[in-house]
């Protein structure tokens, strides 16, 4: 009978609990920023202009109270990082072997992030969590002293960890969302690496709830 009576209580959660979640899709653009710094040896820092991107992804939600909820992402972005200041390479002897007037690095991650929401209105809401970056693929512009193109950059780590800040609006069973993702772990998988960067992006989401029961 125990058995029985926690097979039921269980089920009666299960269905209690889907009744308040919803799961949808979204798309929309993004802006990204790329930060060098060095480290006090150097005092140097770059900072790229900001590039267009796009993200694509799926997003599921689970109503916990009134004013909360548990929000859970995984999304495909492409992110750009464009800098326009003159790179110039010189051989042993002082001559110039390339220069490069745009250095261009395009960095494409699937991106997963359990938040947790806050509703301060009906159909208002605030939020923040994690972003666990995952890297799938990262090339350049920029040319080797053989001048081959479109690099396959090996430097940055597979996994680099962020903060999402993001505030967004739903109307039935739409949405949107403004998110500001703030990278907190260096790219760079030397630790030795006199440099770091850190990655931040400005997203607008545009989504839908296929399933909201």
């Amino acid at each position: 009978m125990k058995k029985i009576f926690v097979i039921i209580m269980c089920a009666f959660a299960v269905t209690v609990y889907a009744q308040k979640y919803k799961a949808g899709m979204f798309v929309g653009p993004n802006l990204s920023f790329l930060t060098v710094n060095s480290d006090y040896s150097f005092f140097w820092s770059d900072q790229y202009q900001p590039g267009f991107g796009f993200e694509v992804g799926a997003m599921g939600s689970l109503k916990l109270q009134e004013k909360f909820s548990f929000d859970h992402t995984i999304t495909f972005q492409y992110l750009t990082h464009r800098d326009t200041k003159e790179i110039n390479f010189t051989n042993e002897y002082g001559t110039s072997i390339f220069k490069s007037n745009q250095h261009i690095i395009n960095n494409r991650y699937i991106t997963l992030s359990p938040q947790m929401s806050y509703y301060f209105i009906e159909s208002m809401f605030i939020g923040t969590g994690v972003n666990v970056n995952l890297l799938i693929y990262s090339h350049s512009n920029f040319k080797d002293i053989e001048n081959i193109p479109r690099l396959i950059n090996t430097y940055y780590k597979p996994v680099n960890i962020g903060i999402p800040v993001l505030i967004g609006y739903s109307y039935d069973n739409f949405f949107l969302r403004f998110r500001f993702d703030i990278g907190i772990s260096n790219l760079l998988k030397d630790s030795n690496s006199f440099f770091k960067e850190k990655e931040n992006t400005l997203s607008l989401n545009i989504g839908y709830f296929f399933f909201n029961e």
